[in-house]
C-alpha cells in the first residue's frame, strides 16, 4: 500500500519482504499477476486487515505474520 499517509499501512503484518523489483523476481510476479498475488496474500485490499490474510510462505505454507514472527494457519 505504497504512497499512503495511513499509519496502518506500516504495521508488521503488512510488511512482507519480496525479492526483486516491481518488474523482476517475486515482486515483479505479484505486480504482473494481481489475481495470483491476492490469492497468495501478497496483495491485500486497503479495507482488509493484513494480519488476518494468510501469505504463501516457503517454509510454513499458508501463514499469517504476527508481532513475533510467522504463524501457520
Amino acid at each position: 500500500m505504497g504512497g499512503t499517509s495511513n499509519p496502518a499501512a506500516n504495521v508488521m503484518a503488512n510488511l512482507v519482504l519480496m525479492c526483486g523489483t516491481g518488474t523482476t523476481g517475486c515482486h515483479g510476479m505479484a505486480e504482473e499477476n494481481p489475481e495470483w498475488a491476492a490469492e497468495n496474500g501478497y496483495r491485500v485490499p486497503s479495507w482488509e486487515d493484513p494480519a488476518l490474510v494468510p501469505v504463501a510462505h516457503w517454509r510454513y505454507g499458508r501463514a499469517v505474520v504476527t508481532l513475533t514472527g510467522w504463524e501457520p494457519v
